[in-house]
């Protein structure tokens, strides 16, 4: 949207009619959402699982990528970038023959080099670090694209290496994919490219048994290992009926020793010191300072003598 040659925002139209359907959370509780990329990424009975009717065995997996690299072709036409391709950002709608698809989100596409926003790239789909190349070109469409083709056929959300998927990719498709994923953007196949190799792989009559897509993990249950006969207990003594308490009232009886013991010698060590010092006086020649022993009375602390108190000396 334009006013007076300015760029002022983007109209977006209401999708919901087109792309929003029931769903079953695994709680049970039925919502209406807009089904999206992020959705397919998992088990090919995901969807069945959520009420949905639909097994996303590789056919229907490419037919959604198909959809996808042809809505790029014809922004690529127009010189527009999507630059943001992330499952949350491409709405899936199986309502007819063939699946349809709608980008949405589209504040970070750039359109003949302009922005109106800052691209912002959704986590775990950014171009990777060691390309050092912005996210808003054709070439970073193309190797996200790539991206796509891989996360669907893996049932995965974050692979981004063809090696370890092989086996689930179609023959036909693995060189584009690895160009694709390629740190070299000039060699990336352009959306145009992926669409007709993929219309070429559809045509397989035989596509869905030769690629059925990683084999989940069978459970297999561990017999129980045969019982064992648990050998005799010693018998012990029994003991006392009270351990612990016995041990806290001995510590008791210890401790209160100890402060007896203690109390003693402080005891002799304040007579011991007393003694010598009346000897010392007594061989110097002073008179022996007695001492005057105070007690509280209503009109102040006065020297005297009182009930259990002496005034004189020993």
């Amino acid at each position: 949207m334009t006013a007076t040659d300015t760029l002022v925002g983007i109209a977006m139209r209401d999708l919901r009619a087109r792309f929003e359907v029931p769903f079953t959370m695994p709680s049970g509780r039925r919502e209406r959402v807009l089904l999206a990329l992020e959705h397919l990424l998992g088990g090919d009975g995901y969807l069945r699982q959520r009420h949905l009717g639909v097994i996303l065995d590789v056919r229907l997996r490419l037919w959604v990528a198909e959809r996808i690299a042809a809505a790029l072709a014809v922004l690529h036409r127009h010189a527009i970038v999507a630059s943001d391709i992330a499952p949350s950002n491409v709405l899936v709608s199986f309502a007819g023959a063939t699946p349809s698809v709608a980008l949405i989100d589209c504040d970070s596409m750039v359109f003949r080099g302009r922005q109106a926003l800052v691209p912002v790239e959704t986590a775990d789909w950014q171009m990777p670090a060691a390309f050092d190349e912005p996210p808003v070109t054709r070439a970073a469409d193309a190797y996200k694209l790539g991206l796509v083709v891989l996360r669907l056929l893996a049932r995965s959300h974050a692979e981004r290496t063809l090696a370890p998927n092989t086996a689930h990719v179609p023959s036909e498709l693995r060189p584009l994919l690895s160009r694709s994923l390629s740190a070299d953007a000039r060699n990336r196949p352009p959306a145009g490219e992926w669409v007709r190799a993929l219309r070429v792989t559809l045509n397989d009559p035989d596509l869905v048994r030769r690629y059925p897509g990683p084999a989940r993990a069978r459970h297999v249950p561990v017999a129980p290992s045969p019982a064992r006969e648990a050998p005799p207990r010693a018998r012990v003594a029994p003991s006392s009926p009270y351990p612990r308490r016995g041990r806290r009232r001995s510590a008791t009886v210890e401790a209160v020793h100890a402060v007896l013991i203690l109390g003693a010698i402080v005891l002799v060590g304040l007579v011991l010191i007393r003694v010598f010092t009346l000897v010392a006086s007594s061989a110097a020649g002073s008179p022996v300072q007695r001492p005057v022993v105070y007690f509280a009375r209503p009109g102040g602390f006065q020297p005297g003598s009182g009930p259990g108190l002496a005034s004189g000396g020993p």
